[in-house]
């Protein structure tokens, strides 16, 4: 995508649209600019976030209480409370 002229922002933006194109585009700003880099956005879509039944609020919910830490080596720990 960079090499297509996407800015990273852009770029990342159009990955969470991509992954789950039902959330608002205000929530896939807060996403992104909370997890804003693609191994942090990676983890939170595949640790964090479940694949269905989500819809705005939900997200945010689960947004607000998720962290990442990298641990080094290209390894991540995802910490969350599933909403509902």
């Amino acid at each position: 995508m960079i090499s297509n002229g996407y800015s990273g922002e852009e770029a990342l933006l159009a990955i969470s649209i991509k992954r789950h194109p039902e959330l608002s585009m205000d929530t896939h700003k807060a996403i992104i600019d909370k997890f804003n880099d693609l191994p942090l956005l990676v983890n939170f879509f595949e640790g964090a976030l479940p694949d269905t039944n989500l819809d705005d609020e939900i997200t945010s919910e689960i947004l607000r209480d998720t962290t990442i830490q990298c641990l080094g080596h290209n390894r991540y720990k995802v910490k969350t409370k599933r909403a509902r």
